[in-house]
């Protein structure tokens, strides 16, 4: 492991009070409140170099739109991004989605959707539908990617158009993947005391908000428990640190059952999103993603 991975493991993350917030559901509520009632915001400078960002409402949700400032891929992205749900779009989405678009010069399509408690995954779910139905008129494969509870989405999303007919998705990718609000894994039992950043009081409070009967193990915002028949090719990445990567491995698992093609990337002692973080382990796993988009063009052009 590197020097800068394990200072982040040991020293950032425990001090910057997330495991805390997400250890209490009145404080993730009262946090996730403010970020909403901040909105999101375009990257900042540093994080845009490179990449050009436009911003459209056409279907009635703010959707951010980064390209690369030189020639795009023809492959384009639909990031949904993470949060137990409640918390906004952030820097560390940011630094996930310009890095990949400079790497790649693939185009992403990073969509402000409603979010709980003020809003359901209904809401949610027709504010990605709506973009999804635009993305995938366009030329070139359409990739679903996300973050956290943004990849859960992304895969609910999936299984949601699969259930319409609709084959208009190439591939998942996901990151960290949050696919089981009840935690109930004996293996996140295990990990939770470990992990510098989760704690899963407040996520399963924000996904029974965000769910539509109320209930975290609802497949709609815990999807590891509904249908994986017909999926695109599923691409998990995440770090054995993070309370959340046994759902990785079981998503990777059903999928596999299901038939559909399946790739599990577990990082050794790595944290939740640890993709985002400056180290290189990072570096090493958003370069691993740059070569499955790179594949979804070859595939689609093959």
């Amino acid at each position: 492991m590197s020097l800068s991975a394990e200072i982040l493991k040991t020293v950032i993350l425990p001090l910057s009070g997330s495991k805390a917030m997400m250890a209490d559901p009145s404080r993730l509520e009262a946090a996730a409140l403010k970020s909403q009632s901040a909105g999101a915001s375009p990257p900042g400078l540093l994080l845009r170099r490179g990449v050009q960002v436009l911003e459209s409402n056409e279907t009635g949700t703010r959707c951010f739109h980064c390209f690369p400032e030189g020639d795009s891929a023809p492959v384009r992205v639909l990031y949904v991004h993470g949060g137990a749900y409640a918390l906004e779009l952030a820097s560390y989405h940011w630094s996930i989605i310009t890095d990949l678009v400079r790497r790649c010069g693939t185009p992403f399509h990073v969509p402000v959707f409603p979010l709980a408690p003020r809003h359901t995954w209904r809401e949610a779910m027709d504010a990605l539908l709506a973009i999804q139905a635009v993305l995938v008129q366009q030329d070139g494969p359409l990739v679903l990617m996300g973050d956290s509870s943004g990849a859960a989405l992304a895969l609910s999303l999936a299984q949601e158009l699969r259930a319409r007919g609709d084959k208009g998705v190439d591939a998942l990718i996901l990151l960290s993947p949050a696919l089981d609000y009840t935690f109930s894994a004996p293996e996140s039992a295990e990990i939770a005391p470990h992990d510098p950043l989760l704690s899963p009081a407040g996520p399963r409070w924000a996904a029974a908000t965000f769910s539509p009967t109320g209930d975290a193990a609802d497949p709609a915002v815990s999807p590891l428990f509904g249908d994986f028949r017909g999926l695109p090719s599923l691409h998990l990445f995440g770090g054995t640190l993070d309370l959340t990567s046994p759902d990785a491995a079981r998503a990777h698992e059903r999928a596999q059952e299901a038939g559909a093609k399946s790739f599990l990337h577990l990082y050794d002692d790595m944290p939740h999103v640890f993709m985002s973080a400056s180290i290189p382990e990072a570096e090493d796993c958003l370069g691993e993603i740059a070569r499955v988009l790179g594949a979804v063009e070859r595939q689609r052009r093959s």
